[in-house]
């Protein structure tokens, strides 16, 4: 089943960098607590491990729509900080190509 993702990337020196959403494939609905891991893409790229991101994020928040039998189930994942600005663009550019996700850098 297809769900919709998103999450806010912070760094220590600017705060607020972006985002990253879009859609991902899972095997059932998460739940508020589950824990998705992006360690795993179906490509063979690899996340730089000295990122500071461990590939795993919680959801915390579901949103179902109302009335929307074409709607996809809406989760917020936990935030991911990290040290530097480098740091957060390789991992927003990680998610882009291994999990076919959107990334924005806030301006």
């Amino acid at each position: 089943m297809k769900v919709s993702i998103d999450f806010s990337v912070y760094t220590d020196v600017d705060g607020a960098f972006g985002y990253v959403s879009g859609e991902i494939d899972v095997i059932e609905s998460p739940q508020v607590g589950d824990t998705i891991s992006f360690i795993s893409p179906s490509s063979d790229l690899v996340i730089d491990s000295l990122l500071g991101f461990d590939g795993h994020l919680k959801v915390t928040d579901r949103v179902i729509a109302a009335n929307r039998s074409d709607s996809r189930v809406m989760l917020a994942l936990s935030d991911v900080g990290l040290a530097k600005k480098d740091d957060a663009v390789k991992l927003m550019a990680y998610m882009e190509k291994a999990f076919g996700l959107f990334a924005s850098k806030y301006e």
